[in-house]
C-alpha cells in the first residue's frame, strides 16, 4: 500500500522478529540506500528527504524504535551491536550488491560500525552527527558514580531525565513539539 510521498511501511523477517522498514522512491528497482535514524526517531522521519531521491531507499526502524518487532533486551544497553547486528542481517537477508549507508546520531553510529566490519557491502556511507567519545574516555562512562554524577550536576543530563516518555495521545505530542524552536520550520508531515 504506496502512500503519499512515494513510501510504504513493510515488515521484514529477521532471526529476531520483524523489523520495519520504510520504503522510499523507485520501489520497482533494487535497494540502492539502508538509511538509520536517530534514538528517539524511527524510520518514517526520514520519508520526506528519502521519497524526493531517484533511488529506491530504506529507512529501518531500529530494535526497539518505530514499528519492529523485535525483542528489547532486559538489560541496559551497553553499546550499539544489536542495532549493527539486525541491520546487517537485514542487509544480507534482503539487499543485492553493495549499497550507500546513511545513518543520523545513533544511526550514523550504527552505519560506521557496520562500515568497519561489512565494507565490501557500502559502497559510500554517510554518517551524520553520530555520537561518539575517544576510546580512552568510554570506560568513564561505564561507572555508575560517573553517570549519577552527571545527573545531578549538567543541565543537559538533567534535561534529558526530565523528557517526558508517555504523553495522552499523538495530538497531543505532536502539538507540543511543533511548538519547540527546533521544530519551527519543519512541515507537518
Amino acid at each position: 500500500m504506496a502512500a503519499p510521498h512515494g513510501y510504504e511501511r513493510r515488515f521484514h523477517d529477521l532471526k529476531d522478529g520483524k523489523i520495519s522498514a520504510v520504503h522510499c522512491g523507485d520501489q520497482s528497482q533494487p535497494i540502492k540506500l539502508v538509511f538509520l535514524h536517530a534514538n528517539g526517531f524511527n524510520g518514517l522521519s526520514y520519508r520526506y528527504i528519502l521519497s524526493q531521491l531517484p533511488i529506491h531507499s530504506v529507512a529501518l526502524d531500529l530494535r526497539g524504535h518505530g514499528f519492529s518487532a523485535l525483542p528489547i533486551p532486559s538489560e541496559p544497553l551497553t553499546n550499539f551491536n544489536i542495532f549493527r547486528d539486525d541491520v546487517i542481517e537485514f542487509i544480507a537477508r534482503y539487499v543485492d550488491g553493495p549499497i550507500l549507508l546513511g545513518g543520523h546520531s545513533l544511526g550514523g553510529a550504527v552505519a560506521l560500525m557496520i562500515n568497519q566490519v561489512r565494507r565490501e557491502n557500502i559502497k559510500a556511507a554517510l554518517i551524520l552527527d553520530p555520537p561518539t567519545l575517544p576510546s580512552y574516555l568510554r570506560p568513564i562512562f561505564r561507572i555508575p558514580a560517573f553517570n549519577r554524577l552527571l545527573m545531578e550536576h549538567f543541565s543537559f543530563a538533567k534535561k534529558a531525565r526530565s523528557r517526558n516518555s508517555i504523553f495522552p495521545s499523538a495530538d497531543y505530542l505532536f502539538n507540543h513539539y511543533s511548538r519547540k524552536r527546533l521544530f519551527k520550520y519543519f512541515v507537518p508531515d
